[in-house]
């Protein structure tokens, strides 16, 4: 398995060419007349046919972003206005690793533009299925680590759960792709509840993350639940959220979450942004509400072979 980052069909993208349409193009940017007048103003730009109707209130929903995002490469040819025998040969990629974009992050780029640094993070790639001597499914042994299934616990005082499979937008770089297609057995709280139980008999964790998939996909109630349970464990003192919702579904971070996480301070919350056009109005709101809540914001970028 390759984590890819590189265009759907065709030739390879070169990334001098990628900064010199960036650089002409400066709607593209943060802080233009475009980017300011918000994402909304995008979709008649890209997916004309799949969201044409939107109102400004559903494209500011976030649960309406999750239910129109792009699954499927039917959707994925209308979106970038090619046939879809064209990308015959990302089908047996989709099947293994599946697509998915929010029309929200689809509004950044350019999807026509093979060497575009947002689609390169999301379209799916044939050379995602080559695996050379030596590369693995789990290239960070995180499997091994799991003494319980969906907990990593590698070092003594600190352990990552992975609360759930789910994210907004699947990244080809992601280093846990593997669990994309898992089926969860029962509920969420019934996958995450052995993972409790092994923090709380585990006096050593004194740190958790809450990864995933993304977290902030849970609903409020799960996650309230989840972060006031792992709080009342005597020797957790540090909570972390590994969340990319600020980037590909900032409209996730509403009020009433922001307000919901700031019951369960101090909490820490680690993101990812990985190319300049990913900071916008939309993702910025997002930014600072986690702020105004009083949970610090950090930015942990991959870095990217053309992209960044």
């Amino acid at each position: 398995m390759k984590n890819i980052t590189g265009s759907a069909i065709g030739k390879p993208c070169l990334a001098g060419r990628d900064k010199a349409r960036d650089k002409k193009k400066n709607a593209s940017l943060p802080g233009s007349p475009t980017l300011r007048a918000g994402a909304f103003a995008c979709v008649h730009r890209i997916g004309r046919g799949l969201w044409g109707g939107v109102s400004a209130a559903q494209w500011g929903d976030w649960e309406w972003q999750l239910q129109n995002r792009v699954r499927s490469l039917e959707k994925l040819a209308l979106v970038i206005n090619t046939p879809v025998e064209s990308l015959a040969a990302c089908g047996p990629v989709t099947k293994t690793y599946p697509i998915a974009v929010t029309p929200y992050y689809l509004s950044l780029m350019d999807a026509a533009e093979e060497c575009d640094p947002l689609r390169r993070q999301c379209f799916p790639d044939p050379r995602e299925l080559d695996c050379s001597l030596g590369e693995d499914d789990d290239p960070l042994g995180e499997e091994r680590a799991m003494p319980v299934p969906g907990l990593i616990h590698r070092y003594p005082d600190r352990c990552l759960v992975i609360v759930t499979n789910v994210c907004a937008v699947y990244c080809r770089h992601c280093n846990r792709k593997r669990i994309w297609c898992n089926e969860r057995p029962g509920g969420v709280r019934e996958w995450i509840q052995p993972m409790i139980d092994h923090i709380a008999r585990t006096p050593s964790l004194r740190e958790v993350i809450l990864s995933g998939g993304d977290p902030l996909l849970l609903s409020e109630g799960v996650l309230d639940w989840l972060l006031g349970t792992l709080r009342a464990i005597p020797h957790v003192e540090v909570l972390r959220i590994g969340s990319r919702a600020p980037v590909t579904l900032p409209m996730r971070v509403t009020p009433g979450l922001a307000a919901m996480l700031k019951r369960h301070r101090p909490l820490w919350f680690n993101t990812q942004f990985n190319h300049p056009r990913e900071i916008t109005p939309e993702s910025t709101r997002a930014c600072e509400r986690l702020l105004m809540a009083g949970i610090p914001v950090s930015n942990q970028s991959v870095l990217l072979k053309g992209i960044n």
